[in-house]
């Protein structure tokens, strides 16, 4: 599978969901150009915030840069009802 087919299907859950759960996120991963392409969208993210000792997670910097954080589902189903 080529990595245009992974750009399209990534384009293509960021385009269609009403929101984007993240649990874990690394830099230059599938996930973060998801993310990408989610907030193009203007879907919501929602993050699982981290431990401060795992640096090459992301979430915690996606969450200080407006990503919902969730702790709960409880969490999820608020933000996207």
């Amino acid at each position: 599978v080529s990595n245009k087919s992974f750009l399209f299907r990534n384009r293509l859950i960021g385009g269609i969901s009403n929101a984007l759960f993240v649990p874990d996120v690394k830099d230059r991963s599938g996930t973060l150009v998801s993310v990408r392409f989610a907030l193009d969208a203007g879907k919501p993210i929602l993050v699982v915030p981290t431990s401060i000792f795992e640096p090459e997670l992301l979430n915690n910097q996606l969450i200080l840069e407006g990503a919902c954080p969730v702790s709960s589902g409880k969490n999820v189903k608020e933000e996207i009802n």
